[in-house]
């Protein structure tokens, strides 16, 4: 089984590259190697649909995917869905959508039907371009691809052969070559020459020569679905409805098969010269240029169970692989993170189901032994495995050590019996078993002191030392033993209340100090699970309330837990790397802590960790300095020398900015530097914000600043609305950063200039002309009045309250609608600032329909009654009342602008349901949205 040209590599490397001899050996464990991550997004993460066609990324940032219902765009943590409307006012959820990029990077939508759709910045909505079904008068119309052929063509091709759109006309050439051809798709490989691939093999022409020239044809018969032309190699890849991968050489017009995947290709992209492959039942393969084998996504994720199966669309960006999927979702690969190898029990296969593993040891020739459920597993220098005990009945070994003889002792949960292995014969040369008073003791430490003794200790029995060379042993009245090690001849022995020394070069003494004595420790701190000596005579230890650093002749100690930025506070073990840094492990992930700077780096899944549930026992630092981890299903190594962790790509966006009235969406607003305010004005400015960081959404946080203003931080909440007011005149800088939440690191910055500025009718200057003005024009008045004696009208002071009404009477079917009196019915003056803030934060949200009482309230920073009594005092309308007049009064301007269509006003209205947003309109206004004028 080993005799395998494989292990001769593996042998040779090792002799060439000592450092990484152990942790080559551990590859022999298995061929599972996981040191990635894939994130699956769904329905339940906010995608509008589980099927997904297409998905691209903009210059902005943003990642756009074509689902079933729309269009979605995600920044890292959150989607938001775009509707696609025809000019018929129909939704077009269902069809097949698919998302392209315009050359200037903004994303553009085509459906199966063939209506095109274009992103809108000022609007941050998709408006019809083209219906080419009504355009061409054929329902039988069938789009298979789109793409620009400049700023203001696209090329469409379709069931029936390829024709050009041009945008700005509307006008539309048919490229009659292939007339009644079913086309794929159009690509162009150089500046005249382009690939056009049909059900029925490919061509090879100039699409826009006016001369009546033959395309030539390739591969006559098959039926190519993908195309990808690589530059470099100034190859053409083809992949084929059938399964498979073909290369097409250019200059010699050579066609190659390089594999065949037996699964249809639907998309073909580069990615560190290697060829990824989005198929149609074998999910994404990854095939070598320079190498061509495959390599199956599945078989390199086999611990991904969601891994895709059906792949239709492939996006590299972000350092990471985009699959959109038939049924899975959206699903991101991270090919770039940490380099953790995970490999699974080297039990597995041996027709047990209990592969669990519980400590490794290596010997001084470099031999690993790992033990686990069913015994131990022995791996030698030239990968030959050997396995001990494991037919017997109770092969649980929870313990193993080296003597000095160099025999290998074990220990588990047969009572408190202990084996010595001969290290070369794997044969058992020793059974010891000592006495106990408990009738299920397990053995969970075993030690090999400087003096030749070997220690063991764990739950139902007392420390014991037993000596090999005159078979005596002692046993001390110290229960429940979890780890024991030696620093200057001096035993540690850590239990689950203290930790106990003993001079174990004093064979005259068997007194053990208690070195928690007099010491004010928790019952978790004194819960020791691992030992681990410094060079400075201290010790680290890993405890159930936290990692503890404890200077031993002083008796002092320093905890460190969750207060720092620690995972968890019950640690399993601290190993040191060649750079004085600790190496974490907890319950939920693995951390690097350095002591100097107390610095931490924490490693996770979302960084590349294969598992984030560590086990107790299973801990050791290989001679080579690899770090060996064990976890709940796989054991993690690494060489902590290779371990970066590099500060993830994060951007801030700027969704919207409104001020004066005014509101700028998406792409323009986030294009914005400086702002212009009126000074000490009521009416807020408010800024939306994203912080796209594809890496750790969920540890980010944005906050911001305004520098001479604000005295500290304003951290953001579920919506991220820097809102400012009153600012008096100056010129301000807006501050804003996206943070790292457990460490602080700040991961993006980014400024923009306010300048607010008194109006000219506000100036002193102007006051001063204005009165000089009103002053001449009552002295003339009243020159006038003398030459003009006239009678006076009598005016009446009835004095009525004054109310502040919004109203639409443009139809006189509609009703006037009060949204805010000047005074309350118990005479309470209206908080104007309070009105124009909730009036802003309802146009930020308008066409969101999830926006509910309680987030309006919360991002008023009020309790959802204080906010409704306050509203109804000022406004004499509930909120619910409120926010719906205030939609309907928004919808009513969209209708009279004859603009949109009324499912656009529905929707950007805040109504998901169009038949239900007629109903209220019409409750409301006494008339339906299409008789409204």
């Amino acid at each position: 089984m080993f005799n395998s040209p494989f292990i001769c590599i593996f042998a040779y490397i090792m002799q060439l590259f000592n450092k990484h001899i152990t942790l080559l050996l551990v590859c022999l464990l298995s061929v599972l190697n996981n040191n990635s991550a894939m994130q699956q997004m769904t329905t339940a993460n906010g995608l509008s649909n589980k099927q997904t066609f297409s998905v691209v990324c903009d210059k902005t940032g943003f990642i756009w995917v074509s689902t079933r219902n729309g269009v979605d765009r995600f920044n890292g943590s959150h989607f938001k869905t775009y509707r696609l409307v025809n000019n018929r006012g129909n939704d077009l959820a269902g069809r097949t959508n698919t998302v392209i990029l315009t050359p200037d990077t903004l994303p553009c939508v085509y459906t199966n039907n063939g209506d095109i759709f274009r992103y809108d910045t000022h609007r941050d909505s998709f408006l019809l371009l083209a219906s080419l079904q009504e355009t061409l008068h054929s329902t039988d119309l069938y789009i298979n691809n789109v793409s620009f052929a400049s700023d203001s063509t696209l090329f469409v091709c379709h069931s029936a052969g390829l024709l050009k759109y041009n945008i700005t006309t509307g006008t539309i050439d048919t490229i009659h070559l292939f007339d009644g051809k079913s086309i794929n798709s159009i690509l162009p490989i150089s500046n005249t020459e382009n690939v056009v691939t049909t059900g029925n093999g490919f061509y090879i022409c100039n699409i826009n020569s006016t001369a009546d020239t033959v395309p030539h044809k390739f591969l006559d018969g098959q039926r190519v679905q993908a195309a990808y032309f690589d530059q470099l190699s100034d190859r053409l890849f083809l992949g084929t409805f059938s399964g498979n991968l073909l290369s097409f050489d250019l200059p010699t017009r050579h066609l190659d098969t390089i594999t065949e995947t037996h699964a249809c290709v639907r998309h073909i992209t580069l990615y560190d010269r290697a060829l990824w492959l989005a198929t149609d039942g074998q999910g994404v393969v990854r095939v070598e240029l320079d190498q061509p084998r495959t390599k199956f996504f599945s078989k390199l994720q086999t611990q991904l169970p969601d891994c895709p199966k059906y792949a239709y669309h492939l996006l590299i960006a972000k350092n990471r692989l985009w699959v959109a999927t038939h049924s899975s979702g959206l699903c991101c690969f991270n090919a770039e993170l940490p380099a953790f190898d995970s490999y699974s029990s080297p039990f597995s296969g041996l027709g047990k189901t209990d592969n669990a593993l519980n400590t490794v040891l290596e010997d001084h020739n470099g031999a690993l032994w790992i033990a686990g459920n069913q015994g131990i597993c022995r791996i030698d220098q030239t990968g030959k495995r050997q396995f001990i005990l494991k037919n017997g009945t109770d092969n649980n070994i929870m313990a193993l050590c080296e003597d000095r003889y160099g025999n290998i002792w074990a220990g588990g949960s047969d009572k408190t019996t202990c084996i010595a292995i001969d290290e070369t014969t794997c044969k058992i040369k020793h059974q010891l078993t000592f006495p106990s008073d408990k009738p299920k003791a397990r053995t969970y430490a075993l030690f090999s002191d400087s003096e030749g003794r070997i220690w063991t200790g764990g739950y139902g029995s007392l420390l014991t030392t037993f000596n090999p060379t005159d078979g005596i042993y002692k046993q001390y009245p110290i229960k429940y033993v979890n780890h024991i090690t030696e620093k200057d001849g001096i035993i540690y022995v850590g239990t689950t209340n203290g930790l106990m020394a003993h001079n174990g070069r004093d064979n005259d003494n068997d007194s053990f100090t208690d070195m928690f004595d007099s010491l004010h420790l928790s019952s978790n701190l004194k819960c020791i699970n691992h030992i681990q000596p410094a060079s400075d005579g201290s010790l680290w230890l890993s405890t159930e309330g936290g990692l503890i650093h404890f200077d031993v002749q002083h008796r002092s100690f320093s905890v460190y837990s969750t207060d720092i930025g620690l995972l968890s506070n019950s640690i399993y073990a601290a190993l040191p790397d060649d750079r004085g840094n600790l190496w974490i492990s907890c319950n939920r992930g693995l951390q690097r802590f350095s002591p100097t700077t107390n610095q931490i780096a924490t490693f996770t899944s979302t960084e590349g960790l294969p598992d984030e549930n560590f086990k107790n026992r299973f801990s050791l630092r290989l001679h080579s300095g690899i770090l060996l981890f064990g976890t709940a299903s796989c054991i993690v190594a690494f060489d902590p020398e290779l371990i970066t962790h590099a500060t993830p790509s994060t951007r801030i966006v700027i969704n919207t900015i409104s001020r004066n009235g005014e509101t700028d969406t998406a792409i323009v607003a986030d294009n914005i530097e400086n702002i212009t305010v009126t000074a000490n004005d009521k009416q807020p400015i408010a800024c939306s914000l994203t912080c796209i960081n594809y890496a750790l959404p969920d540890k980010t946080l944005l906050r911001w600043k305004l520098k001479d203003y604000d005295s500290e931080w304003i951290i953001g909440g579920e919506n991220n609305v820097a809102i400012y007011s009153h600012i008096p005149q100056g010129i301000y800088t807006l501050e804003i950063q996206a943070v790292n939440k457990q460490n602080g690191d700040v991961l993006a910055h980014r400024e923009i200039t306010i300048e607010a500025v008194t109006p000219f009718f506000r100036r002193t200057s102007t006051l001063v002309i204005l009165s000089l003005i009103v002053l001449i024009s009552i002295i003339i008045l009243c020159l006038a009045a003398r030459k003009h004696i006239q009678q006076s009208p009598v005016i009446t002071n009835n004095i009525t309250s004054q109310t502040n009404v919004n109203t639409i009477s443009d139809n006189e079917n509609t009703k006037h609608s009060t949204i805010a009196p000047a005074y309350t019915t118990t005479g309470i003056p209206i908080d104007n600032e309070f009105i124009e803030k909730v009036s802003l934060l309802l146009d930020t949200n308008m066409d969101n329909s999830e926006y509910t009482i309680d987030k309006l309230a919360a991002d008023m920073a009020m309790s959802r009654s204080s906010f409704f009594t306050k509203l109804k005092a000022i406004s004499g309308l509930g909120p619910n009342e409120f926010i719906r007049t205030y939609r309907m009064q928004h919808a009513a301007q969209m209708i009279r602008e004859h603009k949109y269509s009324i499912t656009e006003v529905a929707y950007a209205s805040g109504f998901s349901d169009v038949k239900y947003f007629s109903t209220v309109f019409k409750k409301h206004f006494g008339v339906s949205p299409s008789k409204f004028k």
